[in-house]
This record gives structure tokens, sequence and C-alpha cells, in this order.
């Protein structure tokens, strides 16, 4: 197989003269791009058949703060997931499952709009939950 000697990658002689950077296409980005905006929920939920849960959402306008309960699976569990999106502030429903160190959430947002948020939490178990987020706020 014999090499295209006419692609050269890296910047092109005109324009590095001109002291502009051109990157090839196979170079990598300097900054990867995140895409969709997105934001991470730290959250705490507790109780017996009915319980609390509460968090935070660190977003990129701010940090959002949030008070709910609903069903949950007896006991005490904490998770901290991405999400996509930004935080809605507002009444939001969300259904929360994790189990071997791995969670998952589908969130409802008070528009009604739907979004996702996987990462870690423990130990096993599953809530369904409504809870108010205020925000956004500064961040501590």
């Amino acid at each position: 197989m014999v090499a295209n000697r006419r692609h050269r990658p890296g910047p092109r002689p005109v324009v590095a003269a001109l002291g502009a950077h051109v990157p090839s296409a196979n170079a990598p980005s300097p900054r990867p791009s995140l895409g969709e905006p997105h934001y991470w929920d730290f959250n705490a939920t507790g109780g017996y058949g009915v319980g609390v849960t509460v968090g935070a959402q660190v977003g990129e306008k701010g940090c959002y703060y949030y008070l709910g309960g609903g069903a949950v699976t007896p006991g005490f569990g904490v998770s901290a997931m991405k999400g996509s999106g930004e935080p809605a502030p507002g009444l939001n429903l969300g259904l929360q499952a994790q189990a071997n160190g791995v969670g998952g959430q589908i969130v409802v947002g008070p528009d009604g709009k739907t979004s996702v948020e996987g990462g870690i939490g423990g130990p096993a178990g599953a809530s369904i939950t409504g809870y108010y987020v205020s925000g956004p706020d500064a961040c501590p």
C-alpha cells in the first residue's frame, strides 16, 4: 500500500506563515466537546416504604438544591450521577434504581421534559419520588 504523500497533517504553510494554526483532521481537539449541557446530581434518600430525598445538582448555571419524598425501598442510599441537560427548577418526578455500585434515574421536569442520569450509588435500592428543585443559586 502506498501512502498518500500529498496530504500532510498539521498547519498549511501559508496559514502558518500568517501566525495562525490549523489543526489536521486527525489531531485531537485541545478541549473535548461535551455536546449538550450536563449537570451532576448528589443525592441521599432514606425511609421504609415511604421516604425522603434530599440533594444538590450542580449545573453550568449554578447549584440547585432539592427536597422531596415518595416511595422508597427500605434503608438509606446515596448516589452521584451525571444528568443530561440542565436542572429544572420546580416540581420534578424521579424514578431511580441502583445496584452493585451503579445507578440510574429518569427525571420528568416541571415542563414535562424527560432527562436521564447515570452514575454511582449504593446500596441496592429503588425509589420513585417527587421533589422540589430550587435555584439556580451560587455554588459554595
